[in-house]
């Protein structure tokens, strides 16, 4: 049986916590084509306080047919209070 998107991120998340050791904070972007799953997950780098200065990082994580993580790269970074895109 084929992936839903939901259980694509579920898994995603799980996959790229186990690694990174990092907290998933939000998904951004879900997509897939003929090489599998495209998600895009922000994960808590550094818990700061105020929160707004939390320190997030973007990951785009690849996964096949089965739900199984092939890649991820690591994007830019922002602080949880900046709105404007990643560095």
């Amino acid at each position: 049986m084929a992936l839903t998107a939901a259980e694509a991120v579920d898994r995603a998340k799980k996959q790229l916590s186990d690694l990174t050791e990092k907290q998933p904070s939000s998904v951004t972007a879900v997509s897939k084509d003929e090489k599998g799953w495209h998600i895009l997950l922000e994960m808590l780098e550094r818990k700061a306080i105020p929160d707004r200065m939390d320190l997030l990082a973007s990951y785009d994580v690849l996964l096949d047919e089965e739900g199984n993580m092939v890649k991820f790269d690591r994007g830019g970074l922002r602080t949880r209070g900046d709105a404007t895109k990643y560095e």
